[in-house]
């Protein structure tokens, strides 16, 4: 008995953090070197691939604010304004249209990797932290996870590591713990800026919740569509379903004169602001 009582009122152990040690500044040194070497080496011959779809579209905005336009009134798009900002800079570099904006891309995920870096850095070994920066960059550029395009997510991810970094800045530094949180804040809207899940959630909700805006002789007018709209949709979609479920090729064959692979567009071909390698100058020249 007189055991137990010794061992309950015992003050409980408590085990003492442990942190990694501190790198000296030439093991950090060659850390960020093999980081931006593996980035340059991965993305580099991303330089010279054509503009995709999204990468186009952000481009052709990108130009036209060069020429003042307002966003949002003169063009419509689904996303925030900040990925038009960066092809708007990268468009103003004095090299090739396609390559500036790939290669200020390479910059941001350089940038992501480096701050992934010393973000990791707080939990583990310089060690870990190097390899977890290089296997971020080459999941970065996989064509099955991120992809190889310049598109929003790429560009968000620098202030998003970097708000992470100032977070646990401000834990530590308590006489500055304000500053750094409205700084965490300030990154994270400007990573809120690149992201489409933002704006177009803002749009459904300003559009379809809420009272109504249109006043109420124009909500008079309101219905829903009549079926002469509606049927040819729900049958396009049931067979959208169907074949995207079956997935048999034979089943639109009918389609291989016209739609072949030997029928698609190849590098130059299209309209835009660009000089496709191979191809011609597009845009109207």
């Amino acid at each position: 008995a007189l055991a137990l009582s010794t061992r309950s009122t015992a003050p409980p152990r408590t085990r003492t953090p442990t942190f990694p040690p501190a790198p000296t500044p030439r093991h950090i040194f060659f850390a960020l070197a093999l980081i931006i070497a593996a980035t340059i080496a991965l993305r580099a011959p991303l330089l010279i691939l054509p503009s995709e779809r999204d990468e186009g579209e952000y481009a052709y905005i990108g130009c036209r604010l060069g020429y003042d336009e307002l966003p949002y009134r003169y063009w419509f798009d689904q996303n925030p304004p900040a990925i038009f900002w960066i092809y708007r800079v990268a468009l103003s570099l004095p090299i090739e249209p396609i390559r500036a904006v790939h290669f200020v891309a390479l910059i941001f995920a350089a940038a992501s990797a480096c701050a992934l870096f010393f973000l990791a850095r707080r939990f583990v070994t310089c060690a870990w932290a190097t390899i977890a920066a290089v296997l971020f960059v080459c999941l970065l550029s996989d064509p099955m996870i991120n992809g190889t395009a310049a598109n929003t997510e790429l560009f968000m991810l620098l202030p998003l590591i970097a708000a992470q970094l100032l977070f646990f800045r401000g834990i530590e530094d308590e006489p500055r713990r304000v500053a750094l949180a409205l700084a965490c804040g300030a990154l994270l809207g400007l990573a809120a800026a690149f992201l489409t899940a933002i704006y177009m959630t803002r749009m459904m909700l300003y559009t379809f919740h809420g009272p109504n805006r249109t006043g109420e002789e124009a909500r008079s007018h309101l219905h829903e569509a009549p079926w002469v709209m509606t049927g040819p949709l729900v049958v396009l979609g049931l067979l959208s379903l169907a074949g995207g479920w079956l997935n048999i090729p034979s089943f639109a064959s009918f389609l291989g004169p016209v739609a072949g692979p030997e029928h698609w567009p190849g590098p130059g071909v299209g309209a835009g602001p660009f000089t496709v390698p191979g191809g011609p100058a597009a845009g109207g020249g």
